[in-house]
């Protein structure tokens, strides 16, 4: 039998968990001698510790957002002090609900460990240290910053997208032989060339008109429908792509807008095709996750920056304005002002084009697998 991969996410949001998939489908294309395990580490803790764990970000991301932002900032800030209890009372909790993970590594053993959250990562680097276990762990960080809750110790590899996160973990303590600067892995389908005719045939679009696509995340951005009718103000023929996630509600509302003649909307539901959509658009309005915006980048789209939730996404809109790959709009009316803008300026919407298809990173996820294999072989 093959050495061992095991993979570790957390279904808060959808970001880690594809993360992992995507990890996993490059090992299996690269190394299929590899036997790769794929887990939600949340489905190794108690119930009750489960669904809060899951619930409470995304009740706060999407009905709470500035509570979630000072949450996510009062805790870099309680964890990364030293004059503070907050680690070891969080360290508590999580070891009392994740015996189970605890359990399932013991009988696993696997040859390494990659994890996609900080969570499993927190847990197991306890673990390994407390029985002095030679299981190398590693860290696959998945926003373009990094919140303290990220750095422990124990870690013998932590996968990176930026050289700031870089610099953060040297400050901590770690070796520039333990940081690698990936890029945040998505799948390999995004490194792929595809026929953009014969999509754009397949989904009745017209390559003459500009395509703007509006993604609302895995669970859908319920501000997905005033951002169509900001479109729609603009009067110039277009074709708006927008996807609705897992949220079928938004689907039904998306579906019966009424719009002015001019305007095209197709609709989607969450779709494992995401990729197609990204290579005929001209530019995507969406929230800037890590996962999304990578994939984004990897496609060389303008991002235009919509409605960011107060923490790790803010953080991501920072990087990416600041590396000149998108634009960031305040409001449904700076929306419809800086599309405008770019429509009619094509030199600047080429410059966030380029600045895009520099700092993609389209294949972090073979980058990644390539490393963990030297690690075990």
């Amino acid at each position: 039998m093959g050495k061992k991969v095991l993979l570790i996410s957390v279904s808060a949001g959808v970001g880690h968990v594809r993360a992992a998939d995507a990890l996993e489908s490059a090992f299996k294309e690269r190394y299929p001698g590899l036997v790769v395990r794929n887990i939600d580490a949340l489905k190794f803790t108690t119930k009750t510790f489960g669904r809060f764990y899951a619930a409470s970000y995304l009740k706060m991301a999407n009905y709470a957002p500035t509570l979630w932002g000072y949450v996510y900032e009062r805790f870099d800030k309680e964890v990364a002090s030293s004059d503070t209890n907050v680690p070891k009372i969080i360290g508590v909790i999580q070891n009392f609900n994740s015996t189970k993970l605890v359990r399932f590594v013991k009988k696993e053993v696997p040859d390494i460990i990659l994890c996609t959250h900080f969570l499993p990562a927190e847990i197991l680097s306890r673990y390994v240290r407390k029985k002095n276990l030679s299981i190398p762990l590693t860290v696959v960080v998945t926003d373009f910053d990094m919140h303290s809750l990220w750095s422990m110790g124990g870690i013998t590899r932590y996968f990176v997208a930026t050289e700031a996160i870089a610099y953060k973990l040297q400050k901590v303590g770690y070796g520039p032989n333990q940081i690698s600067i990936s890029g945040i892995p998505i799948h390999p389908v995004f490194s792929r060339p595809i026929n953009q005719q014969k999509v754009l045939d397949d989904l009745g679009l017209s390559p003459d008109t500009p395509r703007i696509m509006v993604l609302s995340g895995g669970f859908g951005m319920r501000q997905i429908q005033d951002a169509v009718m900001a479109i729609a103000n603009i009067p110039v023929p277009l074709q708006i792509l927008a996807v609705a996630g897992q949220n079928k509600k938004l689907k039904a509302k998306l579906d019966s807008m009424t719009l002015p003649d001019h305007i095209q909307l197709k609709t989607f539901p969450f779709i494992s095709t995401i990729e197609e959509l990204m290579e005929v658009s001209d530019f995507i309005i969406t929230k800037p996750g890590g996962l999304s915006a990578s994939e984004s980048l990897a496609k060389g789209l303008p991002i235009i920056i919509f409605s960011p939730i107060p923490g790790q996404e803010e953080r991501n809109s920072d990087y990416l304005l600041e590396a000149g790959a998108g634009v960031k709009v305040n409001s449904l009316v700076d929306l419809e002002f800086k599309l405008r803008y770019l429509l009619e300026h094509p030199d600047r919407a080429r410059e966030l084009r380029d600045a895009a298809t520099r700092i993609a990173r389209p294949h972090a996820a073979f980058t990644i697998a390539d490393e963990i294999h030297s690690l075990i072989s």
